[in-house]
């Protein structure tokens, strides 16, 4: 020992000579040379002589660092569920009837949370916070998990003892004691009502606003199926009256209206098509397609735009790529019109591309094709680059007021593509031009 533990041993020895105390217990705490902490039980009886006179001192010294130690470590785990916010219990199971638990300890946040007294919840099952509301399939598994001492989590509406309502989540978590045996289980209680009300509240207004989508995505389906159908009749007269004998100011009006009646139609297409997506209802349709036929057909509606403008227009074809593919033709024309349109609307001078080629090669006959339209025009300011697909928007209002257009062309090709697995792409530099691309995985078959 150190010094002064054996100087506090010495008078310990003293007192128990001059008193005749039959017993004496000390614990002592010390350092040793090798800075280690200790704890010493100390113990301590009289020897006597036959008269009854004490002769000497028997002393028994046991080292108790390890459960001090370990008292300390409960002391603190004491603590810690005491004063902890969640509602903390250890129940134990019944020795005559192993499929009922009892509250051995509750903590102060359960007693707290459920409005009973330690006093009162002590001896009594869980089932005296169950209720009319309580799922009784929620408690059969947790039964179940119970039985098979495995650990589970529960949620479920639990009642004061005023009889109030309230959402808890609950933990459980078995126990072994000294024999490996299963007899108490710990149980975690935290008070949730408010976060089930906040995911009702939410999962109501997610229905409406699903429900507000669906029906503003069927109004204008049908209101586009209703005007598109006059629309038609007027583009088919006034395309049958340029056919008859009108002097140059009657062409030159019905053209206006012909032009006029095409452009509006191509916007309700758009429309229409919008909010098919939106709705879910647009599918796409694989069959085997013939890609040069594909692109001259794209080049052709886009070529007299072109010619007007005095653009070179380009059609560049990988030499060895296959003739026919797997896609869907219309929505892969719909796609590159409008990108071979826009190209041509926003390059004042220049030339404007439509490229397709071959990216990587899986096997003889499936390749990943990519589909790029470039052009020289005026470009994209980077931070507008995402801004451009969003529905019904535009680079900026001047855009705008001097191009127009409904903004829904970008949108509609991205969402389309998406329903392909693939994605719209933009490389740009304001004022030099912008390029647009996306790859496709598809079957191809070569053929003349």
């Amino acid at each position: 020992y150190p010094l002064e533990i054996a100087e506090s041993a010495f008078a310990e020895d003293s007192h128990v000579l001059e008193t005749g105390l039959s017993l004496l217990n000390q614990e002592n705490y010390f350092i040793d040379n090798l800075n280690e902490e200790h704890w010493m039980l100390n113990s301590k009886v009289p020897l006597k002589d036959a008269n009854g006179e004490i002769i000497g001192l028997v002393g028994i010294g046991k080292e108790i660092t390890e459960r001090k130690k370990e008292d300390a470590w409960l002391r603190l785990l004491e603590s810690i569920i005491t004063n902890a916010t969640d509602g903390v219990s250890v129940i134990k199971i019944d020795d005559t009837d192993p499929i009922h638990y009892k509250f051995i300890f509750v903590n102060s946040a359960y007693c707290r949370m459920t409005g009973y007294s330690m006093d009162e919840l002590i001896g009594k099952t869980p089932s005296i916070l169950q209720g009319a509301k309580t799922s009784s399939k929620e408690i059969q598994i947790v039964r179940e998990n119970m039985q098979r001492f495995e650990p589970c989590k529960t949620e479920v509406i639990n009642y004061r003892k005023n009889g109030q309502e309230f959402w808890s989540s609950t933990a459980y978590f078995p126990i072994k004691d000294i024999n490996g045996c299963y007899k108490h289980w710990i149980t975690i209680k935290r008070d949730v009502t408010e976060q089930k009300l906040l995911e009702d509240n939410y999962l109501k207004a997610k229905g409406k606003a699903e429900a507000a989508s669906k029906a503003k995505s069927e109004f204008l389906a049908n209101m586009s199926h209703e005007i598109r159908t006059p629309l038609n009749s007027v583009i088919g007269f006034s395309d049958l009256l340029m056919k008859t004998k009108l002097d140059a100011t009657q062409q030159q009006y019905n053209t206006a209206v012909f032009q006029s009646a095409n452009s509006l139609l191509d916007i309700i297409n758009e429309i229409l098509d919008f909010s098919k997506i939106e709705a879910g209802k647009l599918e796409i349709d694989i069959h085997k397609t013939d890609i040069l036929e594909l692109s001259y057909q794209v080049s052709d509606v886009i070529c007299y735009q072109a010619f007007k403008k005095n653009l070179e227009l380009l059609l560049n074809i990988e030499l060895d790529l296959p003739r026919f593919m797997w896609i869907d033709a219309t929505r892969i024309r719909q796609i590159l019109i409008n990108l071979m349109g826009n190209a041509v609307k926003f390059t004042p001078a220049g030339e404007v591309e439509l490229k397709i080629e071959t990216v990587t090669r899986s096997s003889e006959n499936h390749r990943t094709i990519r589909f790029s339209v470039r052009d020289t025009g005026i470009g994209i300011n980077p931070e507008n680059r995402q801004k451009i697909f969003d529905a019904f928007s535009q680079e900026d209002a001047t855009i705008n007021r001097k191009y127009g257009g409904t903004g829904l062309g970008l949108t509609i090709s991205r969402q389309l593509l998406g329903l392909m697995g693939s994605e719209l792409q933009l490389q740009s530099t304001p004022d030099m031009g912008s390029t647009f691309f996306f790859d496709l995985q598809v079957q191809t078959l070569d053929g003349e």
